[in-house]
């Protein structure tokens, strides 16, 4: 019979999925607020991009993420 200790997953495991969830989790938020800046005005802080060019850096980041 196998004991119960390997039956368990290795603890750093619960690490890496961690991690591996806020990253994503960051990295996903990230994307949403870059277009969200572009397109904000100037008096906010922003780039007053049109939507427009804001989509177009945000489709060109993703793609170069990707590739």
């Amino acid at each position: 019979m196998v004991e119960a200790s390997q039956k368990r997953h290795p603890k750093a495991l619960y690490l890496i999925c961690s991690v591996d969830l806020w990253e994503r989790f960051s990295y996903h938020g990230m994307r949403a607020m870059l277009v969200l800046f572009l397109i904000s005005s100037l008096d906010a802080q922003g780039f007053a991009w049109s939507k427009e060019e804001a989509v177009k850096l945000y489709g060109t980041y993703v793609a170069l993420i990707y590739l």
